[in-house]
């Protein structure tokens, strides 16, 4: 593993980072990944509702599910 000075970390036999974490090899994530904007791109991220606001239940729809028919799917509207 080798820390630059500019912060940059590579693991792996990565001697110059070209990232600020340059890894060279498998990666392994344990709970989720999100980019810079905090959307989820990968895994499963939990969910806080603490930090969640105007939360509302779900209305009674159950019902009206259960009155869905599969039938086939066609082409060509």
């Amino acid at each position: 593993m080798t820390i630059q000075d500019n912060g940059r970390v590579g693991v792996g036999a990565v001697l110059n980072a070209l990232d600020v974490l340059n890894v060279n090899g498998d990666l392994r994530v344990v709970s989720c990944v999100r980019n810079g904007s905090g959307t989820q791109i990968a895994r499963t991220c939990p969910s806080d509702a603490r930090m969640k606001r105007d939360i509302r239940p779900f209305p009674k729809v159950l019902n009206k599910l259960a009155m869905l028919q599969p039938g086939p799917f066609l082409l060509g509207y």
